[in-house]
């Protein structure tokens, strides 16, 4: 018989609801290096994305201006590098921190099965609420949009302002800068 599937990986795996409550009374508390079940500090990171007061690529509150990153139709990392760097704080600055978890968890991709890609289809549905307006199809394909987007950023972000050990996209090879 084959081999069976390899676990799924750390951020797509749900803890037991007890241990999330557990460790989220933890962080709450500021007892942050009590918590040692990793699979309920990675599902802490999404809700803590999803319960945001505005959603990263959302609309603003105050303006109803909505990010470009929903509305723009962008082909190079370059372009969403820009469009990033047009958000306001702190939104521009939790981009830049997602962009470095996604950094850091794929290259131990051998030990936690997340790819950048994987880790990008992960949060993508966090960093937008699609209009409470739009259909089901209309909302996948903001969910899609926003894929593609942080799939582009990630790339050029790890080019050209990534950390010296760079990750592929989809894979998790390191790169290795040479000296």
């Amino acid at each position: 018989p084959p081999p069976p599937p390899p676990p799924p990986g750390i951020f797509r795996v749900s803890p037991a609801t007890s241990a999330l409550q557990a460790s989220r009374a933890l962080v709450e508390a500021g007892q942050t290096s009590k918590v040692s079940d990793l699979e309920s500090v990675a599902q802490l990171i999404k809700v803590w994305f999803r319960e945001l007061p505005e959603s990263v690529f959302g609309a603003d509150r105050e303006t109803g201006i909505v990010a470009p990153i929903v509305d723009g139709d962008f082909t190079t990392g370059a372009g969403c590098y820009e469009a990033m760097q047009g958000l306001p704080e702190p939104r521009r600055s939790t981009v830049r921190w997602l962009l470095e978890l996604i950094g850091d968890v794929c290259r131990y991709e051998s030990e936690n099965r997340m790819t950048a890609q994987s880790m990008i289809i992960v949060f993508a549905p966090n960093l937008i609420v699609p209009r409470a307006d739009l259909d089901p199809l209309s909302a996948l394909q903001v969910n899609q949009h926003v894929v593609r987007f942080m799939e582009l950023l990630f790339g050029h972000w790890n080019e050209v302002g990534g950390p010296a050990t760079r990750v592929t996209a989809s894979t998790a090879s390191p790169q290795v800068d040479p000296p």
